[in-house]
């Protein structure tokens, strides 16, 4: 288990965890009640992410996220400026957050790797593709909470 997933136990000893990818869920379609994302997103395929959050929620079921803030990227990009590699790497996460909202698509680092920060925009974006609804937004601490619903098809009228 990842050093993250031990970390998660020891604070839940009574819940079981499982590392795997964001965009391939090793679950049945209609899963779970409720997702939880504590800085995840951010450092994967947003919508194939979002996607297969919607898949495994109940029809019921709600997604709860902190997010990386346009701030915090900022702050990395500052304490990075000195180090030539790591002031790249931020300046491209800079550009994949900004092109988010635009594009609904990040993009990946040379070496493969995703990041990007959220828009309160960009995200009520991305989860309205993904099939969410109801996006409540909270920034304790400069962080950006998100919360959203399963958005249901409207009633047949007959």
């Amino acid at each position: 288990m990842p050093i993250r997933g031990k970390v998660a136990h020891a604070h839940y000893p009574d819940r079981q965890f499982l590392c795997g990818r964001a965009e391939q869920l090793p679950f049945l379609d209609g899963s779970f009640d409720r997702v939880v994302a504590s800085v995840s997103l951010p450092y994967t395929d947003i919508p194939a992410s979002l996607a297969e959050t919607r898949r495994v929620l109940t029809r019921s079921g709600s997604v709860f996220m902190a997010l990386h803030s346009w701030r915090f990227t900022l702050q990395e990009l500052r304490t990075a400026l000195p180090r030539p590699t790591a002031s790249i790497f931020r300046i491209y996460v800079l550009r994949n957050g900004l092109l988010f909202p635009l594009t609904g698509r990040t993009l990946k680092f040379a070496n493969g790797r995703t990041e990007s920060f959220q828009t309160k925009r960009g995200i009520r974006l991305a989860l309205k593709r993904a099939g969410f609804t109801n996006v409540v937004f909270r920034t304790p601490d400069g962080r950006l909470i998100v919360q959203a619903a399963v958005a249901h098809p409207a009633p047949k009228e007959y």
